[in-house]
């Protein structure tokens, strides 16, 4: 038992360093396209905002409260 549980705690950290890990990265391209670093970088901020383009989510809307309790 005290094995899964620190597989559970290992697993948690890595989501939580990549977490941030994004967050840095996503705020590093936010200043470097704002600043308009120029051609210099237009290269490794094309890949970061490929990382960090949107993507249209099929959006499934979940049936209310009021609707589930009917």
């Amino acid at each position: 038992m005290a094995l899964n549980q620190l597989n559970e705690f290992a697993d948690d950290t890595m989501v939580a360093l990549g977490s941030d890990a994004y967050l840095a990265s996503l705020m590093v391209y936010r200043c470097a396209k704002q600043a308009g670093l120029g051609d210099a970088l237009e290269a490794q901020l094309d890949e970061l905002g490929k990382r960090f383009a949107r993507k249209s989510a099929s959006f499934v809307e979940e049936p209310s409260a009021a609707a589930v309790a009917k």
